[in-house]
């Protein structure tokens, strides 16, 4: 689910910072911020009488990267407003419901009926599931999730292994930097009800799990040296062709009806509060997953479709 930003919390983490913006570091990644340097290469889109900055983040990056937040410190220190990640929440406020919830999502993650995942996979697919799994994961047991939540965990610990993490100490610093200047925090989470994200987990159809199962296992087998590469150019603050920027894919569940229209609310509640800072003057910054940036249907690309000129980085 982390493609999705969503986090369930109890009542005692209510105010916490969500998952996609951890308090601090993060989740085995060492970020090691280093003196002077070019930084990540920005976004620029303008309005009448105003500017937004955007940082394209990786969805993944090296466990122990080396970062020059130059670049970052430089919009923050013209800007007034800074916009945090778009995200979906869903927050439980009772503990024991919390991990009651936590208990239904592992069940809907399960094979139905008691069926192993060599039982319904083919055997072309369970043979390069256990090709990678040995890879990556030879302890690990996958037998008892659908195809897309096998290939999903397989996916993190390949992740891991390869050296790579989510980006949550980047987000961190970008949003420490933001605290330090003062800027107007604009929060863009949407929530949702846990009864609605169950809904979602179980409408995931055979064919959408299959599916899923495939896109992911895909990049397993091909692409994580890519992601590697990218995001050390993007740390460089290099340039990436769009061709060659694609992040990883949004988790298996997004590609259920009932996530699309969680992500559709979710990128219009960020839209507007993007749009509200065009409309106005100075200068707002903003943190934006890569796969937004370089999409053409992603939520840049819809500022672009508003009528905001969008500058490239050179």
């Amino acid at each position: 689910m982390a493609g999705l930003w969503l986090v369930l919390t109890a009542a005692a983490a209510a105010f916490a910072q969500p998952a996609a913006e951890p308090t601090d570091g993060g989740l085995g990644e060492s970020l090691d911020v280093v003196g002077h340097g070019p930084g990540p290469a920005l976004w620029r889109v303008t309005g009448e009488a105003s500017t937004l900055w955007i940082i394209g983040v990786p969805a993944v990056v090296p466990a122990d990267l080396s970062l020059s937040l130059d670049s970052i410190e430089s919009a923050v220190a013209v800007s007034q407003r800074y916009l945090a990640v778009p995200e979906l929440v869903s927050k439980v406020a009772n503990p024991l419901a919390a991990i009651g919830t936590l208990r239904k999502v592992k069940r809907l993650e399960r094979n139905a009926g008691g069926k192993k995942l060599k039982d319904v996979l083919s055997r072309d697919r369970y043979f390069l599931f256990g090709r990678i799994r040995g890879r990556y994961a030879p302890r690990d047991s996958f037998e008892k999730l659908r195809p897309y939540a096998a290939a999903e965990e397989l996916f993190e610990l390949a992740v891991a292994a390869e050296g790579l993490s989510k980006p949550v100490a980047v987000l961190a610093a970008i949003r420490r930097a933001a605290r330090k200047a003062s800027l107007e925090s604009v929060r863009t989470s949407v929530e949702v009800l846990p009864k609605d994200l169950l809904a979602a987990l179980g409408s995931i159809s055979a064919e959408q799990d299959l599916r899923c199962f495939d896109d992911t296992l895909s990049q397993l087998d091909s692409q994580l040296d890519q992601f590697r590469n990218r995001a050390e150019a993007w740390a460089r603050g290099e340039a990436v062709p769009a061709s060659d920027s694609a992040d990883p894919r949004l988790p298996c569940g997004s590609s259920a009806e009932a996530f699309r229209g969680f992500i559709a609310v979710r990128d219009q509640a960020w839209l507007q509060a993007a749009e509200t800072a065009l409309r106005g003057t100075g200068s707002s910054v903003a943190a934006l997953p890569m796969s937004e940036i370089e999409r053409p249907e992603g939520l840049l690309g819809q500022l672009a479709t508003q009528g905001y000129e969008v500058h490239r980085p050179h």
